[in-house]
């Protein structure tokens, strides 16, 4: 796993589907706004069933999660003053958790991402403000 941090600010996580993971290995805080885990399972593990208890949330922050099925895609990270950072190069089974901050997306060859992130999606006027 690699932490992009920029000023003392955590802005991303990456976690490269090479990486060899055991268990159970959630790599956000309890009180980030968007949980992101990657858990290892082995035959015959269950998961108990279970129902999520609805509750009120105050969501500020949009973070998301870019897991890259396949392709390349270099992603640009950018801080709280609009300065570009770093550049993450990304490939198939290549997850991004974006914490804070902007980020741009090149792609180097044909891509599918999944994509999760906060909703409702309010609109790309009200959602988005484009760095130039």
């Amino acid at each position: 796993m690699e932490r992009y941090t920029h000023d003392d600010v955590l802005y991303a996580i990456v976690v490269k589907g090479k990486e060899q993971l055991k268990g159970m290995n959630f790599i956000t805080p309890n009180d980030f706004p968007l949980q992101f885990g990657i858990n290892i399972y082995k035959p015959n593990d269950s998961c108990k069933p279970h129902i999520h208890i609805p509750c009120e949330r105050n969501i500020i922050d949009a973070q998301e999660v870019l897991h890259i099925d396949t392709g390349l895609v270099d992603i640009d990270l950018y801080d709280s003053k609009e300065q570009k950072f770093a550049t993450v190069r990304l490939e198939g089974g290549d997850s991004i958790f974006l914490v804070a901050g902007g980020h741009g997306l090149r792609f180097v060859k044909e891509t599918k991402i999944i994509e999760v992130k906060q909703g409702p999606y309010m609109g790309r006027e009200a959602d988005k403000r484009f760095i130039d």
